[in-house]
């Protein structure tokens, strides 16, 4: 079997995820680039099986010294029915269309339950980067 004749993944979406920027922080230069730091204060997260909202949380953002933008940001997230989750949404964010957006990939952890399913799932981010308005946008896909 070639590589060729392995099948495509398929991509289905998952939620819309809107970070509101409560405060950046320019770090400065760092042994391997310049970090900006990106605080999350509210937001929304609504999806076919999922509705919550972002508590807090922050991108430690590195623009690298080979000129790669990574994005690396951690935040709790809090479901309609009360149950608290972690969000890891990182990777290299070049963006890879015309129109400016970027992918990442993000990582869940919730308790057993309702919401487990997010554990067992690989899951890609585009984002878009409202900064003048103050907030982040990352469409969610599950990949299947």
């Amino acid at each position: 079997m070639s590589d060729s004749t392995l099948p495509q993944p398929n991509l289905q979406f998952a939620m819309l995820i809107k970070a509101h920027i409560s405060e950046v922080i320019q770090v400065g230069a760092v042994a391997d680039g310049v970090r900006t730091h990106f605080s999350l204060q509210g937001g929304s997260i609504k999806g076919p099986r999922l509705s919550a909202e972002l508590l807090t949380g922050a991108d430690r953002f590195l623009m690298r010294a080979d000129g790669v933008p990574f994005v690396d940001a951690l935040y709790e997230i809090k479901t309609d029915d009360g149950v608290m989750i972690t969000v890891h949404n990182s990777g290299p964010a070049l963006p890879a269309t015309s129109a400016g957006l970027a992918h990442t990939t993000l990582r869940f952890t919730a308790p057993t339950g309702q919401h487990d399913w997010l554990n067992k799932a690989n899951f890609v981010g585009t984002l878009k980067a409202e900064m003048a308005e103050g907030y982040v946008l990352v469409r969610v896909d599950q990949v299947l």
